[in-house]
């Protein structure tokens, strides 16, 4: 999570610089590509075995969910934003054999 904030923090502050703006943007890209990563690495680190895992995993999805939103609503896409947040909360289940083969049978149908 301090990695993802170290992008997302120096996006902001090269966006408000004028001969940075190219950076600025590939950094918010790359901050946007970590953000399943945080969503598997929740799930991998097996933070569902106590009250204080939950409490990570209720900020932390709060607070990425709401990252994602805010960088995206300059360009609101609804089905694309509800399909990249939907897979990034998929990366919770993967651990449950029948999880994982409902979604295949769901992805394949649609």
């Amino acid at each position: 999570m301090e990695l993802y904030s170290g992008f997302l923090g120096l996006a902001f502050w090269t966006a408000k610089q004028d001969s940075l703006k190219l950076t600025a943007s590939t950094l918010e890209t790359i901050a946007v590509s970590l953000i399943p990563l945080n969503f598997w690495a929740i799930d991998s680190l097996n933070l569902w075995n106590n009250f204080g895992g939950w409490l990570v995993v209720a900020i932390a999805s709060v607070s990425l969910t709401a990252i994602y939103l805010i960088q995206n609503k300059q360009k609101p896409n609804f089905p694309l934003l509800l399909n990249f947040l939907l897979l990034c909360y998929l990366h919770w289940g993967w651990n449950y054999q029948n999880l994982a083969l409902v979604a295949v049978y769901i992805g394949a149908r649609h």
